[in-house]
């Protein structure tokens, strides 16, 4: 089976519209632009924690008092081997449109990396749609 062009530009094309469209009016849109992987074993787990697009629901997000961003902070649970174990992933949205995320680090390890986003709303826009 050969695949054109033109069906390749379809699938690169249509799939992200479609999904941005699909996409509630509440909710942040962010596309990462940048992604450091220190502290993890390589750049896909970096990637696996943070993810190439963000859908954040604006009612997550909270004021940080005497700042103009918003913080919204997720606990994620995740296994290694027999273990459990819980990480806060924090992400700060700026009036720049930046959206800055990273995991809260654990006592004895190594700083993991962060991530930044660009977004499609400012703090002020997030807080004026669930107020």
């Amino acid at each position: 089976m050969k695949i054109s062009g033109r069906s390749i530009y379809t699938v690169l094309v249509a799939v992200p519209v479609l999904w941005a469209v699909s996409q509630p009016a509440y909710a942040l849109l962010c596309t990462r632009y940048s992604l450091d992987h220190s502290g993890f074993v390589d750049i896909a787990a970096a990637a696996s924690w943070y993810p190439e697009y963000l859908n954040i629901p604006d009612r997550h997000f909270e004021v940080i008092e005497g700042q103009k961003s918003v913080r919204s902070t997720r606990l994620v649970s995740y296994r290694a081997g027999n273990d459990r174990f819980e990480r806060e992933l924090v992400y700060q949205l700026l009036p720049s449109r930046k959206l800055l995320a990273s995991l809260r680090q654990l006592g004895g390890f190594q700083l993991p990396g962060d991530a930044r986003y660009d977004c499609d709303k400012t703090p002020e826009q997030v807080l004026q749609s669930f107020q």
